[in-house]
């Protein structure tokens, strides 16, 4: 995927120089999972940048933490990619059954 946005950024002619503004697209896997990726401003496919993947809490989804964390102002000050997926049934499979009510 991270190469999906490479080739979508250089098809696009967006570098470093050119680009005056940051990029969010959606993405869906195989299998329905759900995210969002936030390619700062800085961005350009010719160079390497770090990803930092941001997982959000129970019941919430990628969106809902992107607006709380402000983790994209901090991708744009630092440089780095910033991936919100989303948790399948609002759960991640973190080994713990849900309660009966």
């Amino acid at each position: 995927r991270y190469q999906n946005a490479q080739q979508q950024a250089a098809q696009s002619g967006t570098n470093a120089a050119q680009k005056s503004r940051s990029q969010d697209y959606k993405e869906t896997l195989p299998g329905g999972r759900k995210f969002t990726v936030h390619l700062p401003a800085s961005y350009d496919p010719r160079n390497p940048m770090p990803v930092v993947l941001v997982f959000h809490g129970l019941g919430m989804n990628g969106s809902s933490v992107a607006a709380l964390s402000a983790m994209d102002l901090t991708a744009e000050k630092y440089g780095f990619i910033t991936v919100y997926p989303d948790a399948i049934g609002g759960r991640w499979n973190d080994g713990v059954q849900p309660q009966a009510a």
